[in-house]
């Protein structure tokens, strides 16, 4: 799911990307790489809570994950 929402991603087609990236996290919740995608989505889609939520995801899981620390400031 995550090698196809990257797909979606070049198409950019962001919101079918998201829902693949849902995919992953579900079946994942401690899985970074999706997390991070999908606040760097929804960031993009000045979605900022969703986004914020996302990084804060991946900050549950790894404390010092630089760049979500810096999308969150």
């Amino acid at each position: 799911y995550f090698s196809l929402a990257r797909l979606y991603i070049s198409s950019r087609e962001t919101d079918k990307a998201l829902e693949n990236l849902r995919v992953v996290v579900e079946k994942n919740p401690k899985d970074t790489g999706a997390w991070m995608l999908t606040g760097v989505l929804l960031e993009e889609k000045r979605d900022f809570d969703g986004a914020r939520a996302a990084y804060e995801k991946v900050l549950e899981t790894d404390p010092k994950f630089i760049p979500a620390l810096n999308n969150l400031a």
